[in-house]
């Protein structure tokens, strides 16, 4: 790992200026004195990024909790500095091309870049270059769109893109035998190539360790997000040491607009899978309904049964990614799956109080069960050369111009994808 002088004090001072509301003019002189300023202090920042990044794919390993804090640190460093140079000219500051980033300071900072990349999500390209100077085409670069990632995001790219690694990730865990990287890789790219439906299913299937397990539920319209998990962790504890269940589980926060419009309260709630153990459901049912009362009488066990596992990680994945309700069809909004998205339910500012880093998977199981070596992703790789591919610079997606539908005319409309 790179050695960065002064970046623990920098840190430090980026936090310790929140609330203020100076805060932009203070961090921004002390962060030019760290290295420069302009343009020129941010490609400094940026190489700094890329030599970590490059680092570690040249030795083949994955980034470290250290690397993934110092890259975050340096892109906040670069955040400011982009804002504090707009803010120097005010006819730029005050001109449509500067809009989100006078969005982004009415957050404190250490949202800024969070709500950066959620403005800038699907409307610019990430373009890449290959890392090996000898490679064949080094000028050569490769566009991808830009998605930030994160749960306040609606965008239908952004989803699905959050549901598959999301999916993937949880089924390298219930994999029959412990898969090395390359294995997983391999697995999952052929899963690609099967046609979706009962092809692709059976496939998975073959590959799971358990073809079942038990779901319910734990929720309240009474209870915090943080209240109701402490009452999930309660109810373990006692099944586990009182009443000698395993309830070996993997758990998802979801959200219910049931019965919204008559109590104008969102219905909080957690799914837990349990692994397969010796039980009479009758007697669970009854103990786990008891052990709830006790717990707080505020929260509610509704039982689900014995489910099969490929359908639960689907759905799972689904709130993982940020996206709530059910696929059936709804007669009133004329046979749409009935989806919503945090978006239309709390306002950015909630979001970021409320569910920003918050967990929303969790894994308990057997010492011996998890994959221990499952990838967090699977990085790009050069098409010539096969070496790693780096960030090299964003570009604007450019509209799209499309022919007005409604009348027989030539006449030409643009919109932004």
């Amino acid at each position: 790992m790179l050695d960065y002088a002064n970046m623990e004090t920098i840190s430090k001072q980026i936090y310790k200026s929140i609330g203020n509301p100076d805060s932009i003019t203070q961090f921004s002189t002390t962060s030019s004195n760290f290295d420069g300023t302009g343009e020129e202090y941010i490609d400094n920042l940026t190489d700094r990024k890329r030599a970590i990044r490059s680092q570690a794919f040249a030795e083949g390993l994955k980034l470290t909790k250290e690397d993934r804090k110092d890259i975050r640190e340096l892109k906040l460093l670069i955040l400011k500095e982009r804002i504090r140079l707009a803010q120097e000219n005010l006819d730029f500051y005050s001109s449509d091309e500067y809009k989100d980033l006078r969005e982004i300071t009415k957050y404190p900072l250490k949202y800024y870049s969070t709500v950066y990349n959620i403005q800038g999500c699907n409307s610019k390209f990430k373009v890449n270059k290959c890392s090996n100077s000898e490679c064949p085409q080094p000028d050569e670069t490769f566009k991808t769109t830009f998605l930030c990632h994160t749960r306040f995001c609606d965008e239908p790219r952004d989803i699905e893109f959050k549901r598959g690694r999301a999916f993937l990730r949880m089924f390298s865990r219930f994999t029959k035998k412990n898969l090395s990287q390359e294995k997983l890789r391999g697995l999952f790219r052929h899963a690609q190539t099967l046609d979706k439906g009962k092809e692709r299913i059976d496939f998975y299937k073959k590959h799971l360790r358990y073809q079942r397990g038990y779901h319910f539920e734990i929720g309240s319209n009474r209870l915090t997000r943080a209240e109701l998990q402490k009452v999930v962790s309660k109810y373990v504890r006692y099944m586990r040491h009182k009443l000698g269940y395993n309830i070996y589980y993997v758990k998802v926060f979801d959200i219910s607009k049931k019965n919204f419009k008559d109590t104008g309260k969102l219905w909080f709630h957690f799914h837990l899978f349990l692994l397969p153990e010796r039980m009479k459901p009758k007697l669970f049912i009854e103990q786990s309904h008891n052990t709830i009362k006790k717990v707080n009488n505020n929260a509610i066990f509704h039982n689900e049964g014995w489910r099969d596992t490929l359908p639960i990680l689907s759905y799972f994945s689904k709130r993982v990614a940020g996206q709530y309700g059910h696929s059936k069809n709804s007669a009133d909004d004329g046979g749409e799956p009935d989806y919503y998205y945090l978006p239309s339910i709390v306002n950015m500012q909630n979001y970021l109080d409320i569910y920003y880093r918050a967990k929303v998977l969790t894994y308990s199981t057997p010492k011996g069960y998890l994959t221990e070596n499952v990838p967090s992703s699977f990085p790009s790789v050069c098409p010539f050369c096969t070496s790693s591919l780096i960030f090299a610079h964003y570009e604007p997606i450019p509209p799209k111009t499309i022919k007005k539908p409604p009348d027989n005319q030539t006449e030409l409309q643009t919109i932004p994808l």
